[in-house]
């Protein structure tokens, strides 16, 4: 996938709908109590097959520590799409950690190939196809649990629900805990992302941010955690003006 390079050291580590203004307002209390709240703390080895799985939350969008959801699709300032929309498979648990809450937030690019289809059919089956090369077990599949990112920005400026936000995810070896997967389909290193795909990631980072209170020094893109070129040098440079702007 992404060439390997010299990594850049990170900082420290539905219910009832309500209108987005009112809900981010009232964050203040319920966000406190994230590091807390989380009473479901099991990380049991994941390739021990005779420990428990991890427990099935359910897939809301937007869950906080414990898997209570906080926000729904509507709250969001981006069109998001359920993991229904794209598969009928579900995560295999056994192998998956409860993330307990979300501290920061991570940017890939999906970096196999250039990518330019906007249709809704051609990018559900590249959606599948991320997926199926995560699980499989083939030579040079990866064999994971799951689609490693948590939510996919696809050319036309849809937000896709990936792998479940209340379970780790596998997007960057060895800072998956907290830390929310986002991927664009496309290879920046070949392309540029297209204009409504960076508007849809800017509003939805900046949506995370407020829900879960990520500090801006928490955004990262994937080769500031590991050693590769992912997110490729465009969208990378868009990254770099960006948080510039940020307070």
């Amino acid at each position: 996938m992404c060439a390997k390079r010299t990594s850049r050291s990170p900082s420290s580590d539905g219910g009832s709908h309500i209108g987005r203004r009112a809900f981010l307002l009232s964050l203040g209390a319920t966000a406190v109590g994230l590091g807390v709240a989380g009473y479901l703390h099991w990380r049991g080895p994941k390739a021990a097959s005779d420990d428990p799985p991890a427990p099935d939350l359910g897939s809301e969008l937007f869950p906080d520590a414990a898997g209570h959801p906080l926000a729904l699709a509507a709250d969001a300032p981006v069109t998001i799409y359920p993991r229904t929309a794209w598969t009928p498979t579900k995560p295999d648990l056994r192998r998956m950690h409860v993330m307990n809450g979300v501290q920061r937030i991570t940017i890939h690019h999906s970096g196999m190939k250039t990518w330019e289809a906007e249709g809704w059919s051609p990018t559900m089956a590249e959606i599948e196809a991320i997926r199926e090369f995560h699980t499989g077990t083939a030579p040079k599949e990866r064999g994971w649990a799951d689609i490693a990112y948590h939510f996919i920005v696809d050319r036309a400026g849809r937000v896709w629900q990936a792998r479940p936000l209340v379970y780790e995810g596998a997007h960057v070896k060895g800072h998956n805990p907290h830390n929310v997967g986002i991927v664009l389909l496309g290879n920046f290193d070949q392309q540029r992302p297209s204009a409504v795909q960076l508007t849809a990631v800017t509003d939805f980072i900046l949506f995370l941010r407020g829900l879960y209170r990520v500090p801006a020094g928490q955004v990262f893109t994937h080769g500031e955690l590991g050693q590769t070129e992912c997110p490729g040098k465009m969208l990378q440079a868009y990254m770099d003006r960006l948080r510039s702007t940020w307070t």
